[in-house]
C-alpha cells in the first residue's frame, strides 16, 4: 500500500526483517541446509534475499512484494520454505528485478555479504525498538518516528485497519501538498 504510486512519492522506505537469532522464528523452523554459506534457516535466506534486493536494487518493493505473497501462503505450502523449492521461487521473484539479474541476487543471498546485511539489519531492529519503546513484533511501522503497529501477528487475519492507520500516519506526517489519496482518506474518516 505505501508503494502506490502517490505514496511512493512522499514516503522514505526502509524495510527491516525480524530477526532474533540465533533463535529461530516459532512459525519459521524450516531447514534449508546447503544453500547459503552461513545459514539453514530458510526464513532468514529468505531475508537475506531481501536485504541483498534492498541494498542493490531500485525495484526491490516488487521483490518483496512478491517474496512475501509466498510466506502469506503459510510455510505448508511456501516455496520458499523448502530447499528443494527455494531457489526456484527466488529466480521467479527475481524475475521483478530489471536492474539485478538472478545471478547477482543468488551471489549475494547465499554469501558472506548477506551475512553481514543481516548482521547491520538485527542492530537497526534493535535500536528501532529501543528507540519506539516496543518488544519484538511483526505488524508495525515506524513514521516520522511515531509507532503504528497492528492488532495481530496472525498472518492469516485482514490487516486492512493497520494498513488504514499507516496510510492515515504517513499522510499526517506528511508536510507537503497532499497527495489525493490523503484528501480522499480524510473525506472518509
Amino acid at each position: 500500500m505505501l508503494d502506490s504510486d502517490e505514496l511512493a512519492a512522499i514516503v522514505d522506505f526502509h524495510f527491516y526483517p525480524l530477526d532474533i537469532s540465533p533463535a529461530i522464528i516459532g512459525s519459521h523452523q524450516q531447514n534449508c541446509t546447503g544453500l547459503a554459506k552461513e545459514e539453514t534457516n530458510c526464513n532468514y535466506i529468505a531475508d537475506q534475499a531481501n536485504l541483498c534486493v534492498q541494498q542493490h536494487s531500485k525495484q526491490r518493493a516488487n521483490f518483496t512484494e512478491c517474496m512475501f505473497r509466498q510466506a502469506l501462503q503459510g510455510d505448508e505450502r511456501n516455496p520458499l520454505a523448502a530447499r528443494d523449492t527455494f531457489d526456484g521461487q527466488l529466480a521467479d521473484c527475481a524475475l521483478t528485478l530489471e536492474d539485478y539479474s538472478v545471478d547477482e541476487l543468488r551471489s549475494c543471498a547465499y554469501s558472506d555479504e548477506a551475512v553481514q546485511l543481516r548482521a547491520s539489519n538485527r542492530d537497526m531492529i534493535a535500536d528501532i525498538f529501543a528507540d519506539l519503546n516496543m518488544s519484538v513484533g511483526l505488524v508495525w511501522a515506524s513514521v516520522d518516528g511515531k509507532l503504528v503497529s497492528g492488532a495481530t501477528e496472525d498472518t492469516t487475519s485482514s490487516r486492512e485497519d493497520w494498513q488504514h492507520d499507516l496510510v492515515t500516519a504517513v499522510c499526517d506526517a506528511y508536510a507537503g501538498v497532499k497527495p489525493e489519496v490523503c484528501l480522499t482518506r480524510a473525506l472518509v474518516a
